[in-house]
């Protein structure tokens, strides 16, 4: 597969994102195409056999590792934007 991995028309990244583990669900819910399905099998290997291979839990990104519900900033900001555009259209607006 590796060779491939420069001719994967999404990207090394989206296959590299799905190394370690069994990856039909992933290419299986992309809904690859029937030429996309038969150049693949150039590549199969062999099938598992026994227990499945869970699938490792992505990485927090790092908006959802600051993710702070209780920040008051989540209301704090868009509560000031509206009362400086309130400020703004009474001031220069006068009409």
């Amino acid at each position: 597969v590796t060779t491939y991995l420069p001719e994967h028309p999404g990207g090394a990244d989206i296959m590299l994102g799905s190394t370690g583990y069994d990856a039909t669900d992933d290419f299986e819910d992309v809904g690859h195409s029937t030429s996309a399905r038969e150049e693949m099998e150039k590549f199969c290997i062999g099938k598992f056999k026994g227990d499945k291979v869970d699938k490792p839990k992505p990485k927090a990104t790092v908006l959802e590792k600051n993710k702070d519900e209780g920040s008051p900033i989540a209301w704090v900001f868009p509560l000031a934007v509206v009362v400086l555009a309130l400020l703004y259209k009474y001031f220069f607006n006068w009409n």
